[in-house]
């Protein structure tokens, strides 16, 4: 990423034009925290969006489209996305049995409110180190068992067949939260929603992302604060694990990535991590 900041009579625009993609207007709170490179107050933000010729504003909402269909829609995706949420949150609850289980988060779409009914639910899952192959052999046994895993094999993330399962497309190991930096996996990153936290795991996992700050530092520095006064005990989850673990999932992972092989595309797939939706790989 370039040293070179954007004007800051752009940061409002800017912030609106990375989430126009998604027809996802946003309110001056939102685009003051999600302002791209640039720091500015609040007050300074709020003026660039009345004074901007190119941004438009429709109740709560500002966006670059004149049309007020997009605040209408998020209104919408809102109430879809309720549902959804309380889907996670028992999924989530069941998970956090599994021991070698340190993080759920839901990301994606959900993660904004911005669902269809027909939508999946995103989840990223952080597990003790030397155990992410066992621990996926088990979290995707119990989805299976329960009719609630996503087929692996379907691309789309919007359809009948896909509406309101669980797509487990994102795995890290305590050793492997380092992420490749980009705009949109900084977003991902600070997106993320948190349901079941085991030892301040959402704390590491924002610090070892830390590079996410010269992307939104705004964004950055407030999530990190809601995290921050976490303590960090040091647990079994934390050390290293024996051998006999070790092998254990190292079989789990020969096992697993030979059957997944065949359909394998974009993938990103190690031992302590596994990329699983393609656009997150990137």
């Amino acid at each position: 990423m370039g040293s070179k900041l954007p004007p800051p009579d752009w940061s409002a625009r800017l912030a609106l034009k990375y989430f126009h993609r998604y027809n996802y207007p946003l309110t001056i709170r939102e685009i003051y925290f999600w302002q791209p490179q640039t720091s500015l107050p609040l007050s300074q933000i709020a003026r660039l969006c009345v004074s901007d010729p190119h941004i438009f504003h429709h109740g709560d909402y500002y966006s670059l489209s004149a049309s007020p269909r997009l605040s209408r829609l998020r209104r919408q995706s809102r109430v879809f996305s309720t549902p959804k949420w309380e889907i996670a949150r028992q999924v989530s609850k069941k998970l956090s049995r599994i021991s070698t289980i340190l993080g759920v988060f839901v990301t994606g779409s959900l993660a904004m409110d911005n669902c269809q009914p027909s939508d999946d639910i995103d989840i990223m899952l952080i597990t003790a180190s030397d155990s992410l192959w066992i621990t996926r052999f088990l979290v995707a046994l119990y989805l299976k068992t329960t009719g609630l895993r996503r087929p692996p094999h379907l691309l789309e993330h919007s359809s009948p067949r896909v509406a309101d399962k669980i797509c487990d497309n994102l795995y890290l190991d305590l050793n492997n939260l380092q992420i490749k930096q980009s705009l949109y996996l900084a977003h991902e990153t600070l997106q993320a929603i948190c349901l079941f936290d085991r030892g301040g795991v959402h704390h590491r996992f924002l610090t070892a992302n830390s590079w996410v700050k010269s992307y939104l530092p705004i964004a950055y520095r407030q999530t990190l604060k809601k995290t921050s006064q976490i303590n960090l005990p040091t647990n079994r989850h934390g050390q290293s694990t024996n051998l006999i673990i070790k092998l254990i999932n190292y079989i789990f992972y020969v096992i697993q990535y030979l059957y997944m092989q065949p359909r394998l595309t974009s993938e990103k797939i190690g031992l302590g991590f596994a990329f699983f939706h393609p656009q997150s790989a990137n």
